[in-house]
């Protein structure tokens, strides 16, 4: 499930150093984050933590991909979050054992915030 953010944009501002600035909060938030430009007004962003390992599959490894779209004086972000093991982790600790249930549970609440960390990184990139 996909979401999207608007942010407007000051006259004359760079993507690549609003996406620069974003990339830096993030990353300084503990978070692995890969960028690609992809011209003047497009982006790519991966950003993830903990998605390797036993975390990935019991549940707790967080990733989304952010497509970043300049249209005239506003950034259009189209959030996409990776679910796929925080549901296995939830099916498997509801048939196996309980464990699994409650990490998947725990990674569906932080990825769940992902998207609103990841606007929240876009609006101080814009505003400084």
């Amino acid at each position: 499930m996909a979401t999207t953010k608007m942010i407007p944009l000051p006259e004359g501002a760079n993507l690549a150093d609003v996406v620069s600035k974003a990339v830096t909060t993030l990353q300084e938030q503990g978070y692995d984050v890969v960028s690609t430009l992809m011209g003047e007004n497009a982006a790519n962003i991966t950003v993830s933590k903990d998605n390797d390992g036993i975390k990935k599959f019991i549940g707790l490894g967080l990733e989304s991909r952010v497509n970043v779209m300049r249209n005239g004086n506003s950034l259009t972000l189209t959030i996409e979050g990776d679910w796929v093991f925080k549901w296995v982790a939830v099916g498997i600790g509801w048939f196996l054992c309980f464990v699994p249930f409650i990490t998947g549970i725990i990674g569906m609440a932080s990825q769940s915030s992902l998207p609103n960390k990841i606007n929240d990184a876009f609006m101080m990139a814009v505003n400084n």
